[in-house]
């Protein structure tokens, strides 16, 4: 049974070495950091099958798994018994104590999302992905603002209560048999564009330009070596 006094942090991920290994460190540096008092952080990762986790990762597996992991994310409300919960890709880096990301009101919206830095609108997505002759996403063409899915606050309460994974799965089923089946991240700012709470950057920082400390560094784009890094600066795609 959840309580109030828990924090919730959840990763997907799949069996590869490499991403497990990277989300170990993602969630070490998480409770490196956490410093508070109030709460108790538990961290989980969902995946389709057990995996060899230290003790301080709950696996979680999957209920469903009919849809690439990379869409599973959708499920995270419905197999942690709580009012909210914070989505972090496996390529993330916690530099604050992830209570203070908690506790930010994030109204009564949805999900709370930082804005992307290599793609700033919904045509700029559009246009990247090659889904301008999408009815669904291409109608979304006029909103100013994409953002990054790597660090999400899920209201799971609505969630749940609202069933809203049909919404996202709606556009899935427009671009399953395409090449662009894996674009989960456009149909989160597409499908969510009125119910999407805006986070500081800071909370999903890339680092390269003038990089300054941030509270959670987000290395995502294109990489130099191939993913998954934690230690290389990524580039524009």
């Amino acid at each position: 049974m959840s309580s109030n006094k828990d924090i919730h942090v959840c990763y997907v991920i799949n069996n590869n070495q490499d991403f497990i290994d990277l989300t170990i460190k993602s969630a070490r540096q998480l409770k490196l950091f956490f410093r508070s008092e109030k709460y108790n952080l538990k961290i989980y990762a969902l995946s389709e099958s057990k995996l060899i986790l230290p003790s301080f990762i709950e696996n979680i597996i999957s209920p469903k798994k009919n849809i690439p992991l990379l869409w599973q994310r959708m499920y995270i409300p419905e197999v942690i018994n709580s009012d909210k919960v914070i989505f972090l890709d496996s390529d993330t880096l916690a530099y604050t104590c992830i209570s203070k990301l908690w506790e930010v009101d994030i109204e009564d919206k949805i999900i709370a999302l930082a804005p992307h830095h290599c793609m700033h609108t919904i045509q700029d997505m559009l246009n990247h992905y090659n889904l301008n002759n999408f009815p669904l996403y291409n109608e979304k063409k006029d909103l100013k603002q994409y953002y990054n899915c790597g660090v999400s606050v899920i209201n799971s309460k609505r969630w749940r209560e609202e069933n809203v994974k049909n919404i996202p799965l709606k556009y899935y089923k427009q671009i399953i048999d395409t090449k662009h089946w894996k674009n989960d991240e456009p149909t989160y700012n597409v499908c969510f564009s009125n119910d999407i709470f805006e986070l500081d950057k800071l909370w999903n920082y890339f680092p390269i330009g003038n990089y300054r400390k941030a509270n959670i560094v987000h290395y995502y784009g294109t990489y130099l070596k191939g993913k998954p890094f934690h230690n290389e600066f990524a580039i524009h795609p």
